[in-house]
């Protein structure tokens, strides 16, 4: 799906398209009350990267999604870096995304990965290789 440029039109669209959708929570709920609760940056800021209750929400509207493994540099792993580097992604990836964790089951290790709700950028990042790579590229 390619995605309007805004939160609240991302919102909308999928709403229009949930709106028949009875076990889809957020139908009774208007458009600018949601943008706080599935956006990390809530009304003000412009990144897209979405909270656990937006990932969520785009699971139960069936957005197609692919998900790449996601290994910060080691120099973003504290927290002043942290903030730049997450503020750095909000300017470079124009789709919403999800960064999480994922537990392999049969070794119980961690594995971070972020998940792309666009799949010409999501072709993109695979063409690349790895998600920095991708972010580097990105002017």
């Amino acid at each position: 799906m390619i995605y309007p440029k805004t939160k609240i039109e991302i919102i909308n669209l999928i709403l229009i398209e949930t709106k028949d959708n009875p076990d889809f929570p957020w139908n009774n709920i208007p458009a600018d009350k949601i943008i706080s609760e599935w956006f990390i940056t809530g009304r003000t800021g412009t990144g897209l990267r979405l909270s656990d209750a937006g990932m969520t929400a785009f699971n139960k509207a069936n957005i197609a999604h692919y998900d790449f493994e996601f290994t910060p540099p080691k120099n973003a792993m504290n927290s002043s870096s942290w903030g730049k580097y997450t503020l750095a992604i909000d300017k470079k990836v124009k789709c919403p995304y999800y960064v999480g964790v994922k537990q392999d089951s049969i070794t119980q290790k961690k594995q971070p990965y972020i998940r792309l709700y666009d799949n010409k950028i999501a072709m993109m990042m695979a063409l690349y290789g790895d998600f920095q790579s991708y972010l580097d590229s990105v002017k």
